[in-house]
């Protein structure tokens, strides 16, 4: 019932802080649409819980360097 945003510079503190720690889960992905400028894909990870189930939108920049411009994560 909750929704939270995180802002880019909160995903990659949380990402560094985590470095080196083995999830106990499986993981999965499907690209579901791209094209020459966006890939959109759904990354999920199998927890014994539960799923955590990632939508990831990657973006080309001016510079023709890939960059993650949104993530959608929802726990099932």
């Amino acid at each position: 019932n909750n929704i939270i945003a995180h802002t880019k510079s909160d995903l990659v503190r949380f990402c560094k802080k985590i470095q080196g720690v083995v999830l106990n889960c499986a993981s999965y992905h499907e690209i579901l649409s791209s094209s020459d400028c966006v890939v959109i894909a759904r990354v999920d990870f199998k927890f014994p819980e539960f799923v955590q189930q990632n939508y990831v939108t990657v973006e080309k920049d001016a510079s023709g360097a890939w960059r993650i411009s949104q993530i959608s994560r929802f726990n099932l």
